[in-house]
């Protein structure tokens, strides 16, 4: 069997109900990670002695609506790979615009203290380590495991970030003045549960993802007051969003005291970000 017979035969075997585009998308990611083969050894027929078999475990995975991240092992987010399991959130392209909106506010070339709140993989405050090579870096998680993947991923990317155990709605900002806090928080209500992917409902952690109806503004809301006295005079916050949610976000950064607060549009138009400074 050649590499092209071997992808449409496991192409076939997805019973997944998505368009066959993405059906073959996630075959040809499987063929990449597993046997090496590209997209360009399979349209040329290159030979294989691997079996259809082969992956029989990574099919039933996929069957039962297993996002592929996790099957694999990892991700892809702002151009690096990190590794995943499901005690953590995918991180999703969306997610990069963050990292340019900080990017993009900041002076690379000054020393910067960066607050990371809720970091998950870790891919976040990674990258703004890496981005921002002069600052500092620190990220927090209320979950251990997290922490463990993290710190692992750090390591894995040669990234400078001290990781801590912390929960965010119960303990103060962890010690010291910051220029930048970022988080992305859980902020799906519990109502919108029934509307997700079901890859993203049956495998993703709940603890990362839902918040109750409610009080959709949690997250937000906790981490806003107290970044006002954590954040130095200038400094910036800036959260991921419920896109239904964008204008009370907003308003709630505007009410405390924040000043430039705006939203940020994803690239179909959604609100995705909320952005303010301490004056």
């Amino acid at each position: 069997m050649n590499a092209r017979e071997l992808f449409q035969h496991l192409v076939n075997q997805i019973t997944l109900k998505v368009p066959e585009g993405e059906r073959q998308a996630i075959i040809e990611w499987l063929l990449e990670d597993r046997l090496h083969l590209s997209r360009t050894d399979i349209l040329t027929e290159k030979s294989t002695d691997s079996s259809p078999e082969y992956f029989q475990n990574d099919i039933r995975r996929l069957n039962a609506e297993e996002p592929l991240q996790y099957i694999l092992g990892k991700a892809s987010f702002f151009g690096r790979e990190f590794q995943v399991n499901p005690s953590v959130l995918i991180p999703r392209p969306e997610t990069e615009l963050l990292i340019s909106e900080v990017v993009k506010a900041v002076a690379k070339s000054k020393p910067l203290r960066v607050l990371d709140i809720g970091t998950g993989s870790g891919c976040i405050a990674i990258t703004l380590a890496l981005e921002l090579p002069l600052s500092t870096v620190v990220a927090t998680d209320i979950d251990t495991d997290s922490i463990r993947l993290a710190s692992t991923n750090a390591i894995g990317h040669q990234a400078q970030v001290e990781f801590l155990h912390h929960d965010i709605l119960h303990d103060s900002l962890p010690t010291g003045s910051w220029d930048v806090v970022v988080s992305n928080p859980p902020y799906i209500m519990q109502s919108e549960r029934k509307g997700l992917d079901a890859n993203v409902r049956k495998f993703e952690p709940d603890r990362a993802l839902f918040v109750d109806d409610e009080d959709p503004l949690i997250f937000h809301r906790t981490i806003a007051r107290k970044s006002k006295t954590g954040l130095h005079t200038g400094g910036l916050l800036i959260m991921e969003i419920n896109e239904r949610l964008g204008p009370p976000c907003a308003d709630l950064l505007k009410n405390l005291g924040f000043v430039n607060v705006r939203l940020v549009h994803d690239l179909d138009g959604r609100d995705r970000f909320v952005v303010g400074t301490i004056h």
